[in-house]
């Protein structure tokens, strides 16, 4: 008989790990999910209050990894199989205005990123552009875009809409604007008809975000992605697909 996975989830980027955990919780073969993160307006979840020794782990998804927070989580990497979850700026890296801390974070991240990236385990990324960094790694990688709860996020019915036309600038670090939680977001999404969705640093609007996704999943009309609509969310981003395609994962490299 096979043992049952124990599960650990590090990060909650997007509030995947507890979307995840929602639609892992299903499968028989897994025994316990536990959530490590702090908890943040952007996201949604609560972590777990206790966790297991760092070595009880079986598979350890380990999201947005940075160099701060991978000696910090160390301890539970070591013996588990590792899944990779990157986000975006993990793997792009970013920008500074002063030139010297420029030059030392994009040598530290390159060095720390094709180190990571030869690391024996899985490395899956959310958005399907980021795969253009991964075209030379040797290990198993792949695309999974965060799942987004279509049960939380849906359109009310008979909810006015009172605001037309809503611009969302820099992604989830537009919370600042908007002071809108992430637990409160289906709410604010259902008084708006037609948004804007504009990601942080940059990144072209076309590239499906979560917040993007939770718009369509709420009933909005989102520019640049007018032939999308909830149902594209149910069939592409939501709980149990998402999971599904996890869950496929985790039994190949548990088995290995």
């Amino acid at each position: 008989m096979n043992k049952k996975i124990n599960i650990l989830f590090i990060g909650n980027v997007g509030s995947s790990a507890w979307n995840f955990k929602k639609g892992l919780s299903c499968y028989k073969d897994i025994n316990r999910i536990d959530l490590l993160f702090e908890k943040h307006p952007c996201n949604s979840g609560i972590p777990s209050k206790k966790l297991l020794s760092p070595n009880s782990y079986d598979v350890v998804v380990y999201s947005y990894p940075f160099i701060k927070t991978y000696f910090k989580y160390f301890k539970y990497l070591v013996n588990a199989k590792v899944i990779w979850y990157w986000r975006g700026t993990d793997v792009r890296g970013k920008d500074f205005s002063n030139p010297l801390v420029n030059f030392l974070y994009k040598k530290i991240h390159s060095i720390f990123f094709k180190y990571v990236t030869m690391h024996t385990g899985h490395h899956i990324y959310s958005t399907p552009d980021l795969g253009w960094w991964f075209r030379n790694c040797t290990q198993p990688n792949s695309y999974l875009p965060t799942p987004i709860d279509t049960d939380v996020f849906f359109a009310y019915n008979n909810y006015s809409r009172p605001i037309k036309k809503f611009v969302f600038s820099s992604g989830s670090r537009g919370y600042k604007r908007t002071k809108v939680k992430h637990d409160n977001m289906p709410k604010f999404l259902n008084k708006i008809k037609f948004a804007e969705v504009n990601p942080a640093f940059n990144i072209h609007p076309l590239i499906m975000s979560n917040l993007c996704a939770e718009c369509l999943a709420c009933g909005v009309k989102v520019k640049h992605h007018e032939d999308k609509n909830r149902e594209w969310v149910i069939n592409n981003r939501s709980i149990p697909v998402c999971s599904k395609k996890l869950h496929i994962i985790i039994k190949e490299i548990t088995h290995k």
